[in-house]
């Protein structure tokens, strides 16, 4: 008996890179606050799972996303700066 995968919960959750198009920290702040929601509450499997946020420098700060992620019951494991491959 198979689920739906939009029905699933997954171990990992990425998201590399999020943004709206404009310069809005106040929208992306939300923006994200609905992503970390959506995430904790539906995504990601329950009392476990990692999710994944890539951002550019600056924007972690900008768009208040550690106490946004907290408020959502979500832990920062892990930072570290952006390394592209060559």
């Amino acid at each position: 008996d198979e689920k739906h995968p939009s029905l699933q919960h997954f171990d990992h959750v990425l998201f590399h890179h999020p943004h709206l198009g404009i310069e809005d920290a106040q929208l992306h702040k939300r923006f994200l606050l609905h992503f970390f929601h959506a995430a904790a509450s539906r995504w990601m499997k329950p009392n476990g799972g990692l999710l994944y946020l890539t951002l550019v420098k600056g924007q972690c700060e900008r768009w208040v996303c550690i106490s946004g992620a907290e408020r959502h019951g979500l832990v920062l494991l892990r930072r570290s700066n952006f390394c592209p491959p060559p």
